[in-house]
């Protein structure tokens, strides 16, 4: 049970569709640290279980998260301090005026590098894979019981969100021009 030779975290996300996403996108795997824990919705609200939107919820997630772990704060503080205390924080530190999408396209850019280099290695949409087993065998038991996860939908609204091309997993060119990185694929 593992995504890109990590294994998965320990969160059963078959009623957790976010969390599927995000350990599938993740650069370095099935990590539950790796883009956040976007899933955090209670499974018998059925939200858990809906493709729409999920795509933006990881990215926001995963742009937050390394925000936080290029600066060594702790990232169980995202829920309490937020994204606009976040950048008063960083402006404190480095004397400069971040505005909060400034920090944002940072964060972005992260993740997107992280993608690329993968990309580089050989890694693609054949590797943002789940297991099988959260995609053929129904969950027996539990507020999500029966559900599986429609990985092919949700990687095309995660590719959609990220502004990589649904086939190739490759960024588009304006997504590349947008963070400054056109230069690094072509």
């Amino acid at each position: 049970m593992h995504v890109k030779g990590l294994e998965l975290g320990g969160y059963e996300c078959r009623s957790l569709w976010g969390q599927a996403l995000q350990y599938a996108l993740s650069s370095r795997g099935g990590c539950h640290h790796a883009y956040g824990l976007p899933a955090r919705i209670p499974a018998e609200l059925k939200a858990g279980t809906q493709v729409a939107g999920k795509g933006e919820i990881v990215k926001n997630s995963a742009i937050a998260r390394a925000l936080y772990d290029s600066t060594a704060i702790c990232a169980l503080s995202i829920s309490v301090l937020g994204m606009d205390y976040f950048s008063r924080i960083i402006n404190s530190i480095t004397g400069k005026s971040y505005t909060l999408e400034d920090l944002k396209k940072v964060g972005f850019r992260i993740i997107t590098s992280e993608h690329l280099f993968n990309l580089r290695e050989g890694l693609g949409r054949k590797d943002d894979l789940l297991p099988r087993r959260l995609t053929e065998e129904p969950l027996p038991e539990g507020p999500g019981k029966g559900s599986v996860i429609p990985m092919n939908d949700l990687l095309d609204e995660g590719y959609r969100a990220m502004g990589w091309n649904k086939a190739t997993g490759i960024p588009g060119k304006e997504t590349l021009e947008a963070l400054g990185l056109e230069g690094l694929w072509s």
